[in-house]
């Protein structure tokens, strides 16, 4: 495979992220400006299909905001510089866009005239325009060579950011892009059939090349797996028993026209419609098919006292979050992060008094 340009995201830190965000080893939300007047945002709208790559822009964003922190807005599987690079062709299957619009939105947001995105190590992917461009990135062999010379006395790369809503605010502050790191392509398929199964269910007899072929069965998939799917896929490997039975239930039930499963005349829910989206949310799919089997079996899970929702925790939580915060029945339905951080101002609020 040829060797895929590594591009990041300009301020992230300052721009995307905020004191709760940076709090969390995975976002499930990411921070984006609310103002359409900057210089940045005006020269990419006026792109042919302008609002298309802004649109494109933040969804790249968001898939940036989905890895692991600290996150530093580079353009990776994994968020890291070594990580394996995301080029057009794979965010293009993964946002749903034409490939050729990725690389116009890379393109234009890596500009000098933009610069909410610097290409920090290899050669850009060609973009193919449509219509005629305009000054913003006509000439890209000029506007998207950006400088990464690292300085003895600084250790940072020097770039040349535009009069954008990133580029104009680091500036300003006088703060440094973190240091570049020359990046290692691939992921090892002998590094991931050796990773420790941590989930107490390891079956030996289903190697991670069974694990593939399986997954690939539920959607009637004969082509290769890509980087980032061996990639997602490292973080489930080894999958229980009863977790593939279930899965291997639920994807083999008929659908209706809505694309609802139906057992035995009883609508269910939704089963995810590509393998990268199943693999990427395997524990939330597994307990949604749960919970579903237990609505067709009629059966009402046990409350644990603990469970419920308290005065305590639902003072402590707008506190937290504002009085309009949701205060759930059950404190299970809170995420297990959110979880830990109402129990610890539930026992400052107990100490305090």
């Amino acid at each position: 495979m040829k060797d895929l340009p590594l591009y990041q995201i300009l301020g992230w830190n300052e721009t995307f992220e905020n004191n709760k965000s940076r709090q969390r080893d995975r976002c499930s939300f990411v921070c984006v400006p609310n103002k359409h007047g900057g210089s940045g945002y005006t020269a990419l709208t006026s792109e042919p299909n302008g609002h298309g790559l802004y649109g494109i822009w933040v969804m790249i964003v968001e898939t940036c905001s989905r890895q692991r922190a600290p996150r530093m807005g580079f353009l990776t599987a994994d968020g890291k510089p070594d990580g394996w690079r995301l080029g057009s062709e794979e965010l293009g299957h993964m946002l749903r866009v034409p490939a050729s619009e990725v690389r116009r939105c890379l393109a234009a947001v890596s500009s000098a005239r933009i610069g909410w995105m610097r290409l920090v190590e290899g050669t850009p992917e060609v973009p193919a325009c449509t219509g005629t461009p305009s000054d913003s990135y006509a000439d890209t062999s000029s506007d998207l060579q950006v400088t990464a010379e690292v300085t003895a006395e600084t250790d940072t790369p020097t770039v040349t950011p535009s009069d954008s809503y990133a580029g104009t605010e680091r500036r300003k502050e006088g703060k440094n892009e973190p240091p570049i790191i020359p990046p290692k392509r691939g992921i090892g398929e002998d590094s991931l059939s050796a990773l420790k199964d941590t989930k107490g269910n390891k079956d030996t007899t289903f190697t991670l090349e069974d694990t593939k072929r399986w997954i690939s069965s539920l959607f009637g998939r004969q082509k290769e797996w890509s980087q980032l799917e061996i990639y997602e896929l490292s973080h489930l490997f080894p999958i229980a028993k009863e977790d593939r039975a279930l899965i291997a239930w639920a994807y083999s039930l008929p659908t209706d026209i809505e694309g609802y499963a139906i057992y035995k005349g009883h609508r269910l829910t939704k089963r995810k419609m590509s393998l990268l989206s199943l693999v990427q949310s395997f524990q939330g799919e597994v307990e949604k098919w749960q919970q579903a089997r237990r609505q067709l079996n009629g059966a009402t899970p046990k409350l644990r006292d603990d469970d419920r929702m308290t005065p305590e925790w639902a003072a402590a939580i707008r506190r937290l979050y504002g009085d309009d915060a949701f205060v759930p029945e059950l404190k299970s339905r809170l995420d297990s992060e959110l979880q830990a951080e109402i129990e610890q101002e539930v026992r400052n609020a107990s100490q305090a008094a």
